[in-house]
């Protein structure tokens, strides 16, 4: 818009100048031909004047011929002055351009002519001296007159072209001023202007040269310059940034060099002699080493400068790019890593295209080698030429629906090859919708499961048989659980009345019976004793997950206070000590966790010490989704390779007159805690004591019901 203005402006003072100059000019001229029209009457003037004194000096006119003087000398200026009249009279009518002086001069003419014309035909000197000479004064008063009015007439030209001047200078004076004024105001305009744009341009110079250096501190963009004759270095501020160097640091070619990395140094070395032999130039992405020993990559520009065919100076424009250089190099990973991931989808992904008529687009390879076809029999036709026909209509019809609506469909289809083998596909259909919703594209990435599907074949009759012998193992479970109440209880009854009818004789033969006698009595009613706990032993395995019970919430604190008391007799005799620490509630089933705490408790007083009272503690550990509870003791302990043993059934480390029991509580307990869904170990030292692990799952599910 100022440029406009500008011109504007100029444009209008041109016309004003030009106008004025025009004027100017023309009135020069009016002032030209004034001048000249003047000096023209002011000759016209002169002439008659000479004519009038020509006239009168003539011969005619002269007293001395009138008196017929006859003196030669006076005969030749009669001649000339005569001659002299007819010779202003033609310059007269050359130099007459008035109208008024015109008419008049011609009638001046005609008179004088008439008055002089006999000197032409006459020897006027002869004449004379021979008193032939004849006075011819009649017309003299006319040519006096006629040459008087000539002259006033030039007087009134004179002042009429004096008072025209007059009015043309007092003109040419206002178009001078104009003229003037215009010319000093556009010139004190274009001044002003001047001085306006020159300030404007360095203020936009200033402007420009802080917005250089501002883009070039944001783009990290410096510049340096080496003076080949000097043989010093100079780098601008950001040059120095990006070395890390302060301003007072002093330069020189080596240790510039020596700021790249070893791997790059040698790069730079030979772009650098090259500039200097042959003027090559250079743009390089190298690496450099900051004193503070950070790595950054940089892209520096140089080039040669040559006058007379010596290189004079290089120069160029060094950059940090090492957050662009990081991040090319991750983008180089990440495209390394999808090309991968593609690679690898490729391998082991069936891949198709579609347009939103189900024509198919794009095929990958394996596709192809799945299907038999080739990838031309492919593109251009529907999925319709690896239908098998299994599928119904319908089913086809739900798919097309999911995915025209911009859904994503997921399912197994069987298809049929080439060959005419038939394949499953796990298949994902995406569909690619435009700004309107509307799909434009289908993208069918499908897995190779058929295989999978003949494992679930075989598997559905493996599953099928085992159902059958499951059916099997449960009625016989059954039975044996039958068994196990019957034979327990058949069991026991003879095994009472033994042990009753042996402590009846006992009783009542005791004074009778030797010592050896007792001892048989005493041995039989232990193994009576020990047979019916054996029993009473398998009755409780076999019951393990098989009693329906009801979980409820169980403070495990309160459950060995119920076990303390339990063992309240065995504790006392041993003097054993019996401590809990911060132990949990927990949503389980009561019985069976207070039978693990029971036969852990009642294993650490079995197998203590003789020389030190029991220490039994029981302590608690919080995970993510179990507790850990531990039972430790300071009892025999026993070695390593006994930890997995001690949990079968029937396995003693003991002789039964060492330490009493069937060998069957740890066993019993182990099935315990991995029917609620735990596990159970042991951590022990030989002769420092034992510590029983068991995990109980915070959800309170287990994997069998009681």
């Amino acid at each position: 818009m100022s440029n406009i203005k500008s011109i504007m402006v100029y444009v209008f003072a041109f016309l004003v100048i030009s106008t004025a100059f025009f004027f100017l000019s023309v009135t020069f001229q009016e002032v030209d031909r004034y001048n000249a029209r003047s000096d023209q009457n002011i000759r016209t003037r002169l002439s008659l004047q000479n004519l009038s004194r020509y006239v009168i000096n003539a011969a005619v006119m002269n007293p001395d011929l009138l008196e017929k003087t006859k003196s030669t000398r006076h005969a030749n200026l009669f001649q000339v002055d005569s001659f002299a009249v007819f010779k202003e009279l033609d310059t007269l009518n050359h130099l007459s351009s008035d109208r008024g002086n015109i008419l008049t001069i011609q009638k001046l003419s005609r008179a004088v002519r008439s008055q002089f014309s006999w000197i032409l035909r006459s020897n006027v000197p002869d004449s004379i001296v021979n008193d032939k000479a004849e006075g011819r004064i009649d017309h003299l008063e006319e040519i006096s007159h006629l040459i008087g009015q000539a002259i006033l007439r030039t007087h009134d030209v004179q002042e009429q072209l004096r008072t025209e001047l007059d009015q043309t200078n007092r003109r040419m004076k206002r178009w001078m001023i104009l003229f003037i004024f215009s010319s000093i105001s556009l010139l004190t305009w274009g001044i002003t202007a001047l001085v306006i744009q020159k300030r404007k341009s360095e203020k936009k110079s200033r402007t420009l040269e802080f917005l250089l250096n501002k883009a070039n501190s944001l783009a990290r963009l410096g510049n340096w310059e080496y003076n080949v004759e000097q043989n010093s270095i100079y780098w601008s501020d950001i040059t120095r940034e990006i070395h890390e160097l302060g301003k007072d640091y002093e330069l020189n070619l080596s240790n510039a060099i020596n700021a790249y990395t070893p791997k790059h140094r040698d790069i730079i070395m030979a772009r650098v002699s090259a500039a200097l032999e042959s003027g090559l130039s250079w743009d390089e992405e190298l690496q450099i080493v900051t004193p503070q020993g950070q790595k950054k990559w940089v892209r520096t520009i140089g080039e040669a400068e040559f006058v007379n065919g010596k290189c004079k100076r290089i120069y160029g424009s060094f950059q940090d790019i090492n957050i662009l250089k990081q991040t090319e190099i991750r983008l180089k990973r990440i495209l390394k890593t999808h090309k991968d991931y593609l690679l690898a989808l490729d391998e082991s992904c069936i891949v198709a295209m579609t347009d939103a008529a189900g024509t198919i687009l794009s095929v990958n390879d394996y596709f192809c080698r799945i299907s038999r076809y080739s990838r031309e029999e492919l593109l251009g036709r529907t999925h319709n030429i690896i239908n098998s026909g299994y599928h119904s209509r319908e089913f086809f019809r739900d798919l097309w629906k999911t995915i025209s609506s911009g859904k994503i469909w997921r399912g197994e289809i069987r298809n049929k090859a080439k060959d005419g083998r038939y394949y499953w596909v796990y298949t994902t259909i995406t569909p690619f919708l435009d700004k309107q919703g509307k799909p434009v594209r289908y993208l069918a990435v499908r897995f190779d499961i058929t295989s999978q599907k003949e494992q679930e074949h075989n598997l559905k009759g493996l599953n099928e048989d085992l159902g059958k012998k499951a059916a099997e193992l449960a009625a016989s479970n059954n039975e044996l659980e039958q068994f196990a109440y019957v034979a327990s209880h058949d069991l026991q009854e003879p095994l009472r009345m033994v042990t009753g009818f042996l402590s009846q004789l006992e009783k009542k033969y005791a004074d009778s019976l030797d010592e050896k006698a007792k001892k048989y009595i005493y041995f039989a009613v232990d193994g009576a004793k020990r047979m019916r706990q054996i029993i009473l032993d398998l009755l409780e395995f076999s019951r393990v997950g098989r009693t329906e019970l009801n979980k409820e919430y169980v403070d495990l604190k309160e459950l060995v206070h119920e076990v303390k008391v339990l063992e309240s007799s065995q504790i006392g005799e041993k003097r054993a000590s019996v401590e809990a620490g911060a132990l949990p509630v927990v949503f389980s089933y009561k019985a069976p966790l207070r039978q693990i705490i029971l036969n852990l408790v009642d294993n650490a007083l079995k197998y203590s010490r003789a020389t030190e009272a029991p220490d039994i503690r029981i302590a608690s550990e919080e995970h993510t989704d179990h507790w850990e509870i531990t039972v430790s003791d300071n009892g025999i302990g026993i070695e390593a390779e006994y930890f997995e043993r001690i949990f079968v059934i029937f396995q003693r480390l003991h002789k039964k007159d060492e330490y009493s029991g069937t060998g069957m509580g740890l066993a019993i307990t182990k099935k315990i805690v991995e029917n609620l869904g735990g596990k159970i170990w042991i951590e022990s030292t030989p002769g420092r004591g034992s510590s029983f692990h068991f995990t109980l799952r915070k959800d309170g599910q287990n994997l069998n019901t009681y």
